[in-house]
């Protein structure tokens, strides 16, 4: 009798912790998209807050998009929850924008079912506890001044570290488009981009989804080789640039879970009268014809990742300790410069003093126009 008991009182709790939907949830998922599109176009967080099952649940929202116009120009792109956390509500939203280096991060709600219909839940954090962690990336980059992009491929090895659902959640900036994927070394079916009636997931197969700045990798297994392809074309003042007369990258032009750190390699293809330059140690250079090919070792595992390029100058070199300290730029002041080289290699000085032998060959300071 008592376990009988005991089941019913199970079967009661987990009726009530689990989600309902109608019948027409889909349906109801879409009007709700509609509502969230017309309230960012007015441009008023007063229509925007009774959309949230709380309205102190929009403040990460309103702090990420900044004043009420800014709304406007904020991506919404709704997707099926990633298999495994469909608890927190079948049917995920996230407001994404081209996001800088330690900016904020894209916000990410679930739709949760109420007495008044569908409403955005608490947001789903940042670092979202997933069974997954980007241990390595082999990054190449294809650099084409003259169409002002840079062809991307990074190869992401994840690895399971723990137990939860196996799909891996990543963030992306959203600047980025997925254009073909493996994984250990089989295509991967996309879903990039796609209303909530084009996202089917299939439960046999492994497939990449990606709205906005979310992609997330179902039936990754036991962990495995990721390969993404992806093209980046960007401008942005202040920010990243592939333009003809330089390339920086430097804001989530990678996949990542929760920012979490990563070793990596960088080959970058591009003029062979350009610098070149990723994280880490310069292990490999060749020339052929018109192009320069370098690659980079970085094996301590960071959380940002850089790559730049452009016709930069050497404007100062000076050494300390065995190491190299050169600052680089287009225009060269060679008071700056000299300033800059002597700063940095006197502050790996001090810190190696203090916290052990810095890592790295040497130190270079390249003075990007705006950045």
């Amino acid at each position: 009798m008592l376990v009988i008991l005991l089941i019913m009182l199970l079967t009661i709790a987990a009726l009530m912790l689990a989600p309902t939907y109608s019948t027409d949830d889909l349906q109801d998922a879409v009007a709700m998209v509609d509502r969230l599109h017309a309230a960012a176009k007015s441009a008023r967080y007063e229509q925007l807050r009774p959309l949230f099952n709380e309205p102190s649940y929009a403040a990460h929202l309103e702090a990420m998009a900044g004043p009420g116009a800014s709304l406007r120009s904020i991506g919404i792109s709704p997707f099926p929850a990633p298999p495994g956390f469909e608890n927190f509500g079948k049917y995920w939203i996230v407001f994404h924008r081209y996001q800088g280096l330690e900016a904020e991060h894209d916000a990410v709600f679930p739709l949760v079912p109420t007495g008044e219909g569908l409403r955005l839940g608490r947001e789903m954090p940042e670092d979202l506890k997933t069974a997954y962690k980007v241990e390595h990336i082999d990054f190449d980059l294809k650099l084409q001044p003259e169409n002002s992009r840079a062809s991307i491929t990074a190869v992401c090895e994840l690895k399971r570290v723990g137990d939860g659902p196996r799909t891996a959640f990543m963030r992306m900036n959203d600047a980025y488009t997925v254009l073909a994927a493996t994984y250990n070394g089989l295509p991967v079916e996309l879903i990039v981009n796609k209303s909530l009636g084009e996202s089917m997931l299939n439960p046999k197969t492994t497939q990449l989804l990606q709205a906005g700045g979310i992609i997330y990798l179902t039936n990754a297994s036991d962990g495995g080789q990721l390969q993404l392809k992806y093209d980046a074309s960007v401008n942005l003042r202040g920010l990243d640039k592939t333009t003809p007369d330089q390339m920086l990258l430097t804001s989530y032009w990678y996949p990542h879970i929760g920012r979490g750190p990563a070793t990596s390699t960088t080959r970058i293809d591009g003029p062979k009268e350009w610098l070149l330059m990723g994280n880490g140690n310069l292990v490999g250079e060749k020339v052929v014809g018109t192009r320069k090919v370098v690659e980079y070792k970085n094996m301590l595992a960071i959380p940002y990742f850089h790559a730049v390029g452009g016709p930069y100058s050497l404007a100062h070199e000076t050494e300390g300790r065995g190491r190299k300290f050169r600052a680089w730029h287009l225009n060269v002041d060679k008071n700056r410069a000299k300033h800059d080289a002597e700063m940095a290699r006197d502050s790996v000085a001090f810190f190696e003093d203090r916290f052990g032998k810095f890592p790295y060959d040497g130190y270079d300071v390249v003075d990007t126009p705006d950045y």
